[in-house]
């Protein structure tokens, strides 16, 4: 609608021959949605690497490899904390799918706490020197990654079908819960 309007009021005035635009990433999905909206804005389009969707399930194979490698204590075992089953169920109850996508819809106490709880675990752990990654089921990672990512952006967050190779040896560090 921005854009739109900002043809009609500001470049059309103008008058001046065929209006070509030009949209990069995020800039070629805006360009795209006014063009749903209004395919007669522009004569012609050229999208450059044109944001049309997100990753929002499992890593890519190659990045998640990179993760696990990335993660490896020194004996060669990939540390991480898991969420309680009671957790992983509170959040996958509370997943709520909007037009932006998925989001956990809890109250702020309860959020409050979960964070707590995996800061405390963090601390430990880095105490220690070692950097766990949080291990989750395929359906919470996004929403949970999503939880945490203000409070602790650095954290890696994978679903269990991630770890790869299969035969990446996991340790457990603790459980997370409410």
């Amino acid at each position: 609608a921005d854009l739109a309007a900002f043809m009609d009021q500001v470049v059309s005035p103008l008058g001046q021959g065929p209006i070509i635009a030009l949209a990069h990433s995020m800039g070629g999905h805006i360009l795209l949605r006014a063009l749903k909206a209004k395919p007669a804005l522009v004569e012609a389009a050229v999208l450059s690497a044109p944001m049309i969707g997100m990753q929002t399930e499992g890593y890519p194979p190659v990045i998640a490899r990179s993760i696990c490698k990335a993660n490896l204590a020194p004996d060669g075992t990939l540390p991480v904390l898991t969420l309680n089953p009671q957790l992983e169920q509170l959040l996958s109850n509370s997943i709520q799918q909007t037009d932006q996508g998925a989001f956990v819809s809890l109250e702020p106490g309860v959020a409050s706490k979960i964070l707590q709880n995996v800061h405390d675990h963090i601390e430990r752990q880095g105490a220690q020197g070692v950097q766990p990654v949080v291990l989750t089921s395929s359906k919470v990672r996004l929403v949970f990654r999503r939880l945490i990512e203000r409070k602790l952006p650095n954290l890696q967050v994978m679903s269990y079908n991630e770890v790869i190779p299969p035969s990446t040896e996991v340790r457990s560090l603790g459980l997370i819960s409410v």
